[in-house]
């Protein structure tokens, strides 16, 4: 028997992943948390059910704490912190130099991404920690299809 030849397999090699990397689903990329948008916006085009925890994690970054959420489910928590302000120092040398100053800013909004039992991202709660507003993903995206909760499913506080 002939020895098979590195130059035949190579090529067949690179096809083979090629044809495989091509018919491979993308997951879409979820909205980045920031204050920039508004969190209606982030919360309506959340892709929620597709984003699991590798692809939650290496878009967002290590979450800020991880909680175990009231029915059950873990929940990793963003904080989004607003920005200090750029201040000009003079050097001995008479130079100028520009800092962000560094000291912790308290967190101005959180995101608690809320994972199933399969490890995909289910919901997405966001919290105004300044004004005391909370909303959910599912809830936004449910009003935007046109199909608000009822009182029946969800009774009015007394």
């Amino acid at each position: 028997m002939k020895g098979i030849s590195l130059k035949r397999i190579l090529p067949l090699a690179l096809l083979l992943a090629t044809m495989a990397h091509a018919e491979t689903d993308h997951a879409p990329m979820p909205p980045v948390f920031n204050l920039e948008t508004s969190p209606e916006q982030i919360l309506e085009r959340y892709p929620l059910g597709q984003i699991d925890r590798q692809a939650a994690f290496s878009h967002h970054g290590k979450a800020h704490r991880t909680v175990s959420l009231v029915n059950g489910l873990t929940g990793w928590v963003y904080e989004i912190h607003r920005g200090g302000k750029p201040e000009t120092f003079r050097r001995p040398g008479g130079g100028e130099m520009t800092m962000l100053d560094t000291y912790d800013h308290p967190a101005s909004r959180s995101y608690t991404l809320m994972f199933d039992g399969a490890g995909h991202v289910v919901d997405v709660l966001y919290r105004d920690l300044q004004h005391g507003g909370a909303n959910s993903a599912l809830l936004v995206q449910r009003e935007a299809q046109g199909d608000s909760p009822s009182d029946a499913e969800f009774p009015p506080k007394k």
